[in-house]
């Protein structure tokens, strides 16, 4: 119930519920959708600059411990304030796997760029805006923080981590995760359940196929890497001293990736040098600078590697972005 006692409107099914702003008027549907994330989510603040107003929807299932909320939406933003953090707390870590569209995530600082097919985790209990700039869909799976300390030795998170959902293990999590997550929305089956937690299981202790490392060390290494792209001294020991670990383990954990640690930022830096190269906005910066920005200190290498990588040589790619402007 909301400020001015509006009830929120649930459908029930055996084991499922389904709530829906187009059961309200216009006028009223962001009061809803707050009102009804608070009752059974967790308490959040929502905005759209959609002209048509905010259209979401969610199918939501508790099985085994574990809650399932399939939502969908148009353009919108949640936003976990410090205010409701104290005034509403949740004690949870929430994965969520997005379906469709794309997002923006951030928290403690970070702010990151979530794909379809990506799964983000983050700590309920600290404050976070999460947006939507157009049509979404995603499975947010609630994972209560004791079940995870019992079952995982685990329940913090420093940060926010994103797993790729196209490369490597993240894209056989992802795919997996989303087969079940989908299959248990539809039929609410125990045994979607129990893979669904031992999917997250894997994410927090590892598992078969995973050649005895962890997928969130390996996803908290490349956050590290995503955020010190600009540094000239990000290498190899930059990541592991960081993470506390040896710089043996550290290429364990890339062992089922299809590059190396030193690959993997390299090829990072390059992708952050096309986008910028690519942007007219950036036509001001030189080659050199902006080579510079993403860590390469040597303009002949960068050349090069570049080269190597997307076929073309810098100046190409700046005048092709500059191309698609006027064009």
């Amino acid at each position: 119930m909301n400020g001015e006692g509006m009830d929120v409107i649930e459908v029930s099914q055996p084991s499922l519920t389904r709530a829906s702003t187009q059961d309200v008027p216009e006028s009223q549907r962001i009061d809803y959708w707050e009102a009804y994330n608070a009752s059974s989510l967790t308490g959040i603040r929502c905005s759209t600059h959609d002209s048509r107003g905010l259209s979401a929807s969610v199918a939501r299932c508790e099985v085994q411990g574990l809650t399932l909320s399939d939502i969908r939406g148009n353009q919108h933003i949640v936003e976990r304030t410090p205010q409701i953090v104290r005034n509403q707390p949740k004690d949870s870590i929430f994965a969520c796997l997005l379906i469709e569209g794309s997002a923006f995530f951030y928290q403690h600082n970070r702010c990151l760029n979530i794909s379809a097919g990506d799964v983000l985790i983050y700590d309920a209990e600290q404050p976070f805006l999460y947006g939507f700039p157009g049509i979404m869909r995603q499975i947010l799976i609630d994972i209560p923080r004791s079940r995870l300390m019992d079952e995982c030795r685990a329940g913090q998170l420093s940060t926010p981590v994103q797993i790729d959902g196209h490369v490597g293990a993240g894209r056989t999590l992802s795919g997996a995760l989303r087969n079940a997550g989908l299959r248990l929305m539809a039929g609410t089956r125990p045994e979607d359940a129990e893979r669904c937690w031992q999917l997250i299981s894997t994410i927090f202790n590892g598992g078969p196929g995973m050649q005895r490392s962890r997928i969130l060390p390996l996803v908290e290494a490349k956050s590290i890497i995503s955020s010190h792209l600009s540094n000239t001294e990000l290498g190899p020991e930059f990541v592991a001293e960081r993470l506390g670990i040896s710089v043996r383990h550290l290429n364990r954990l890339f062992g089922g990736e299809d590059v190396t640690v030193g690959e993997h930022i390299r090829n990072e830096r390059l992708d952050s040098a096309h986008r910028d190269l690519s942007d007219a906005g950036q036509a001001g910066a030189t080659i050199g600078e902006i080579a510079y920005r993403w860590g390469f200190a040597d303009l002949g290498n960068f050349n090069r590697v570049f080269k190597q990588r997307f076929a073309t040589t810098p100046s190409e790619a700046r005048k092709k972005g500059l191309l698609k402007l006027l064009s």
